[in-house]
């Protein structure tokens, strides 16, 4: 049967939210191994706002008569590189400078080591008109840097993650230790409880009222929010707070973080990796939002997302993990996007987290990053590239007739077209065999050029390619590493002209796990 697909018949506009990324760690923004990552997604668009972290702990200390002072040109240095590249920013504003540190300066109060063997302090601040004052010079500092035409643009965003029993460790609630192995249930069992996760929300919200009065000092147009949170609930225990006990203070969005599953759960088989995880947890974040504003008009976004969590763990402690080298993760992100515009989702950001890229010793080890160690272009990047292609009006179409077949169409105000296909199992089992269907585009005439793209087993996938000609994935010889940096290059696989009488036929191919973009 063919897939009919009505040009002339939009059935929504949609935005690109789906192009955005949290470049971690931070501090790598100015190391040539950053810049080179840097340089390449702004080269192909692949991405639009960029999030990083503002680093207070760079920034700010005490002089020898207690008075804060600040140096911002670590900061300075990495926003330069970002802005130039035609990047916009969500800035997360932390951690609380060590020399503002409200806890009991107990080693334990300290997260590290980090990137150059960085420490940060994860303890609330002992007095909030200083962080206050601390968020009010940096957002005055990024106004007469960078201007406020450009600033007004970006996403003010207070902390990160303060519901993990990792940050915010000073205050007196009773958790169990969490610096336990992700990949072993002892590290879930370990998990704060309800209430604990509550107590701390109650010290986050002073923290978030104390930047928005920071950052708005500065000026009333900024965009701010949080709290970037790890569960939908502690989103509810925010929210609830804030509009009770501190009325009138603003939240232009709210944003939480959406991992589909983690490693225990992988290995284990009790979470699989499935794309309708991540849908999940949204559809918890959108309700948690819309449970105070039941407007719905307030922003939501998904500052990081990922196929699973644990961004420092590779396949040693996650051999699934493997699929984050492979065509599977660009079929989950494909998957994802269409779930997210089928169940109209109001989300305006979902950003990537790139992790692991600064621990890798050799290629193909399941981090969750764009590019190998040899800086080879893995398939979840050329999604990425893919994505951007995609146009702003969604069109109707009669369905595919298979539950395993995902389908997106599109186009813009000139008549340009794409069609992305995802043909996969929800669980991406890796067993269905090749179809072939034709596509019946209504509404089109004329000559048209036709371009087709496709990630698969065997397109734009250089670790299929290394496991075909028998590679050592650890040791890689200079030639190997070029063929296999020309495999990951993404280019058409076809390129062909039609004739259109009112109506366009195409054909396309379906491998499992493949993604196929026919554009025209």
């Amino acid at each position: 049967m063919s897939i009919i697909i009505n040009s002339e018949k939009v059935i929504k506009k949609q935005h690109n939210f789906w192009n955005h990324i949290l470049f971690h760690p931070t501090d790598a923004v100015e190391d040539d191994w950053g810049k080179k990552i840097l340089n390449q997604i702004a080269e192909d668009k692949a991405a639009d706002y960029v999030r990083i972290y503002t680093m207070f702990e760079d920034i700010v200390k005490r002089d020898e008569n207690g008075k804060l002072v600040y140096d911002f040109s670590e900061s300075d240095t990495r926003i330069d590189i970002l802005v130039e590249k035609g990047f916009n920013l969500i800035l997360t504003y932390g951690f609380v400078p060590e020399c503002l540190n409200g806890g009991s300066d107990n080693p334990g109060d300290y997260m590290g080591p980090r990137y150059k063997d960085k420490k940060f302090c994860t303890n609330p601040p002992k007095d909030y008109s200083e962080w206050e004052e601390v968020c009010y010079e940096y957002t005055k500092h990024i106004t007469e840097r960078y201007g406020k035409e450009l600033v007004k643009n970006w996403y003010l965003m207070c902390y990160n993650e303060p519901d993990l029993g990792f940050f915010m460790k000073g205050l007196s609630i009773k958790y169990k230790n969490m610096a336990g192995d992700m990949s072993s249930e002892d590290y879930y069992d370990s998990q704060l409880p309800v209430e604990a996760s509550r107590e701390k929300m109650v010290e986050y919200t002073k923290l978030y009222v104390s930047f928005v009065k920071g950052c708005l000092r500065v000026d009333e147009d900024y965009i701010v929010g949080g709290p970037a949170a790890a569960r939908p609930y502690t989103v509810d225990f925010f929210l609830e707070n804030l509009l009770r006990d501190y009325p009138g203070t603003r939240i232009d969005f709210v944003s939480g973080h959406t991992y589909g599953t983690e490693p225990y759960w992988v290995n284990s088989g009790k979470r699989p990796i499935k794309a309708g995880n991540n849908l999940e947890r949204v559809m918890d974040y959108v309700a948690a939002v819309k449970k105070h504003f039941p407007d719905g008009n307030k922003e939501i976004m998904i500052d990081e997302w990922g196929l699973g969590g644990a961004g420092f763990y590779d396949l040693e402690k996650c051999p699934k993990y493997i699929c984050r080298e492979t065509e599977v993760f660009a079929s989950y992100f494909a998957d994802l996007i269409v779930d997210y515009i089928e169940h109209d989702i109001k989300i305006s950001r979902t950003n990537i987290c790139l992790s692991g890229q600064h621990t890798m010793t050799k290629d193909f080890t399941g981090y969750r990053n764009f590019f190998t160690m040899s800086f080879i272009k893995k398939p979840i990047y050329n999604m990425y590239v893919l994505g951007a292609k995609i146009k702003n009006r969604v069109l109707e179409h009669g369905g595919t007739g298979d539950e395993n077949l995902r389908m997106l169409a599109t186009r813009d105000d000139d008549g340009n077209h794409n069609i992305m296909f995802t043909y996969r199992t929800p669980y991406f089992d890796g067993n269905l065999a090749d179809r072939v269907e034709t596509v019946t585009v209504k509404g089109v005439t004329g000559k048209r050029k036709v371009v087709e793209w496709r990630i698969d087993k065997f397109h734009t996938n250089p670790y299929a390619l290394c496991l075909r000609k028998g590679y050592d994935g650890t040791n890689l010889t200079p030639e190997q590493i070029e063929e296999l940096r020309e495999e990951g290059l993404m280019k058409p696989v076809r390129e062909y002209e039609v004739e259109a009488n009112g109506e366009l036929k195409l054909d396309v191919t379906l491998s499992d796990n493949c993604v196929v973009m026919l554009e025209f």
